[in-house]
């Protein structure tokens, strides 16, 4: 006989994280969280939602379900929302409707973890100031430690900046034209 120590529940809360690509700004990233809480507003045995939009990063949004009671749950209503008795199911249409209603951001649900913090066995950070060599050393170093026995799900969370360009203004020539830098 197997052992499940932490055994797949029916999910007291459910979390939704909607990530807006890198440099969108926090009202973007706030009007795709209205689209995804207008959307949960149309399921039943919810007993809230937080939403928490910019915390880290301007373009993330984390929304927290909270269900009722397992006890309380029903089926149906009379309300026109959408009910499932079991919060995995409910869990799972969001995601459904989600995934195809959300265009423009990446969208994950998730029941929340149970259990003990987890992560990463062995975590490597790479620090400095010029982000050209911080690649390139952190390539390095992957491609040296892929091939080790046992390594899984080797990943890297470094992001390309955003573009920019820089302009230098010659303000003299600017002010000869009528132009104000």
């Amino acid at each position: 006989l197997g052992v499940e120590f932490f055994p797949d529940t029916q999910p007291s809360r459910i979390m939704v994280n909607v990530k807006t690509p890198e440099g969108t700004n926090v009202q973007q990233t706030n009007n795709f969280a209205l689209v995804v809480e207008n959307i949960v507003k149309k399921y039943g045995n919810i007993e809230h939602v937080t939403t928490t939009v910019g915390g880290e990063k301007m373009n993330v949004a984390d929304l927290t379900i909270d269900m009722i009671d397992k006890a309380d749950r029903r089926g149906s209503g009379t309300d026109g929302k959408i009910y499932f008795e079991n919060s995995q199911n409910t869990m799972e249409a969001l995601r459904k409707e989600l995934l195809g209603a959300v265009v423009g951001a990446e969208v994950t649900v998730d029941k929340e973890e149970a259990g003990p913090p987890v992560g990463a066995p062995i975590n490597v950070e790479i620090h400095g100031e010029d982000y050209l060599v911080l690649a390139k050393i952190s390539d390095e170093l992957q491609s040296k430690v892929r091939n080790v026995p046992g390594i899984v799900d080797l990943t890297d969370d470094y992001q390309n900046a955003l573009p920019e360009i820089i302009v230098n203004i010659d303000k003299e020539r600017a002010a000869l034209l009528g132009l104000d830098a």
